[in-house]
């Protein structure tokens, strides 16, 4: 009950029944781009889609962007998207391809990845059903060791990393998927999918 009225307080300081409407939050979205809707998985749930070769973050901290916001706003808009569909849980699928040191693993970027577990855990807790990272560079291994002890054991269990060998992620993915939801880059049937964008769009991945 404590831990409701927490959250209750959280929203409300953070006017969150107005985030998805937020100006400054939208233009973040073109930055940072993600989609919704790109490919459902075998139960008919739509996954939720971003590539790292699309986000600079360590620009962003540098230009002092409002990346807790940011995090806050893009939880909510994956949750609130799920929930319109009729499901409660969200698939999370994030290609790692052109991770880096310098963009994306700085020492002013930890906090970025920090801010997302720790809101994640607090305020949307096990509503995730499959968290899938591809093409996971070694330089992430130190990232990681810091956020998974703020992970809950379910987001533990359903976190899957998995490096550049497709020969290890693709029957994974296609044990989630039927190959006409993916495109032939993550093992599917389709030839080709619109870059990922800020607007919601029904391209596979």
């Amino acid at each position: 009950m404590f831990l409701l009225f927490k959250d209750m307080i959280w929203r409300k300081e953070g006017k969150m029944d107005e985030i998805l409407e937020d100006k400054e939050m939208l233009a973040y979205l073109k930055l940072y781009p993600s989609q919704f809707g790109v490919a459902r998985d075998k139960k008919g749930q739509s996954a939720y889609q971003a590539a790292f070769r699309e986000w600079d973050i360590r620009k962003g901290v540098l230009k002092g962007h409002d990346f807790r916001r940011f995090l806050a706003y893009s939880l909510e808009r994956m949750y609130a998207m799920t929930l319109k569909e009729g499901h409660s849980h969200f698939l999370l699928f994030v290609d790692m391809n052109q991770y880096n040191l310098r963009q994306h693993a700085c020492v002013a970027c930890l906090s970025f990845y920090v801010d997302l577990i720790t809101q994640y855990e607090k305020h949307y807790p096990n509503t995730g059903e499959h968290i899938f990272l591809i093409n996971t560079p070694r330089i992430f291994e130190g990232v990681l060791q810091i956020i998974q002890r703020l992970m809950s054991p379910h987001t533990k269990k359903i976190l899957k990393i998995f490096g550049v060998d497709k020969q290890e992620w693709e029957p994974v993915i296609r044990g989630v998927f039927d190959p006409q939801q993916l495109t032939r880059q993550y093992g599917g049937t389709l030839t080709h999918s619109k870059k990922i964008g800020h607007q919601e769009t029904t391209q596979k991945l």
